[in-house]
């Protein structure tokens, strides 16, 4: 591609920046493109086969490029690092357009006025300005970068510590609510040992007292509540007699530890009376002494 036809080109995309920096937040971009394009179209009808204008068309261009490249890269970020030089050079090619303007309709004087003003010089020098602000640019970008990192590291360790403590406080709180029910669990266990140990030495005073009286020696024998086992509730045969205790206890079959004798259980129920209720025991525990039955009766 010839430099005619890349001014053309140059033309073009100045006049793309201009539409783009209308849409963009950065007007010194619309307003530096702005005064590019009426820069490159005085040098394109001040002649172009003339060198000298179409490198400073060339330079022009490259440095305008080199703004737009870099801010669409970067975004907004890169806005302050460049606002002031892009407005000194805005203001630069507006004076260029100005004088061109007032010297293209002759060849000669035009390029005496660019030798004399060493305009490709300055429009240089403004490049070397923006690829040094750029490089600095992407350096600061780099550190920032490094070191957004590092705080995302140290935000990330942070928190999993802070989810460490948290577990491990978890599980103290978890392993400290067992123990405490552990702890209640056996004291209520511990506590009904105890209640029915005291039952058990209750009614083995009783026995003892029964036996002491003789009226059952060689009929009854100790055994532990944990030992018996009810089965099914026997239903008495026939309605009671009016003298009879039935209403006052329930009869099961039963089985008891160490014993192959079939076994039959009475449940007393609660009295308000417990003398009337033992004495009734009493009667009762006669009576089937005194019955020839085949099985036992507890």
């Amino acid at each position: 591609m010839t430099r005619t036809s890349n001014l053309e080109t140059w033309i073009h995309v100045a006049k793309l920046g201009v539409a783009a920096g209308e849409l963009a937040p950065f007007p010194y971009i619309k307003g530096l493109c702005g005064c590019a394009v009426l820069v490159l179209e005085a040098i394109e009808e001040s002649g172009k086969n003339n060198e000298d204008l179409l490198h400073l068309a060339d330079s022009i261009q490259k440095t305008v490029d080199m703004v737009q490249s870099t801010v669409k890269e970067q975004g907004e970020r890169s806005t302050l690092h460049f606002r002031n030089v892009c407005a000194e050079l805005e203001v630069y090619l507006t004076d260029l357009h100005v004088q061109l303007n007032g010297t293209r309709r002759k060849s000669r004087g035009i390029k005496r006025f660019l030798k004399a003003k060493n305009v490709s010089d300055t429009i240089d020098s403004y490049r070397e300005r923006v690829r040094a602000i750029k490089e600095d640019f992407i350096i600061c970008t780099a550190i920032d970068s490094r070191l957004v990192i590092s705080d995302i590291k140290d935000g990330l360790k942070t928190n999993t510590d802070a989810l460490t403590t948290a577990i491990k406080t978890s599980q103290r709180h978890t392993l400290s609510n067992i123990d405490a029910h552990a702890n209640s669990i056996y004291e209520e266990i511990r506590t009904w040992g105890i209640s029915q140990s005291r039952r058990a030495d209750k009614i083995c005073a009783d026995v003892q007292t029964l036996k002491e009286r003789g009226s059952y020696k060689g009929f009854i024998r100790d055994v532990l509540p944990g030992d018996i086992y009810l089965k099914e509730q026997l239903i008495p045969s026939g309605p009671p007699k009016a003298s009879s205790s039935f209403g006052r206890f329930d009869e099961y079959n039963a089985e008891v530890e160490n014993s192959n004798a079939p076994k039959i259980v009475r449940v007393y129920r609660h009295h308000s009376n417990e003398k009337d209720m033992m004495k009734q025991f009493h009667i009762d525990v006669d009576r089937l002494i005194n019955l020839k039955y085949a099985c036992d009766i507890l």
